[in-house]
């Protein structure tokens, strides 16, 4: 993982709310872009969408801009999968989060999606976009 995915991993597992919901123990259920294969639902998938380095007039790399997404699956309820977005929003969406070689980084909610349920495996599935910027220190 870059330093924005470890910046985005420590935000979430730090959501002492979130855990409680996820019922995380040691494994804390929030996984970079894949779940292990026999991992028990609910848990949170998440990864780097887009990276963009914005212009600055003195200098062309000093600020970054980077997407994220954020899965949460669950196959308890429509409602279940609400309620850990909730969580997973309170935690990320206007907040700052602590990059390695990077200021002033703030993180902001751009995107829900609506409940996606898949009859063959029984998995209700919430989609989330975050934007986190930061200037290089």
């Amino acid at each position: 993982m870059n330093e924005f995915e470890v910046g985005m991993y420590n935000k979430l597992i730090g959501i002492a709310p979130l855990q409680v919901k996820l019922n995380g123990g040691a494994d804390k259920k929030i996984y970079h872009i894949v779940a292990p294969q026999a991992s028990v639902k609910p848990y949170i998938v998440f990864g780097v969408l887009t990276d963009t380095p914005r212009s600055h007039l003195i200098d062309t790399a000093h600020a970054e801009v980077m997407t994220f997404y954020v899965n949460i699956f669950t196959i308890t309820s429509p409602a279940n999968a609400q309620q850990i977005a909730d969580l997973v929003s309170a935690g990320l969406d206007s907040q700052e989060i602590t990059i390695i070689g990077y200021y002033s980084m703030a993180c902001y909610r751009e995107f829900t999606s609506n409940i996606i349920y898949d009859p063959d495996s029984k998995v209700f599935q919430l989609s989330m976009r975050f934007r986190i910027m930061g200037m290089k220190s």
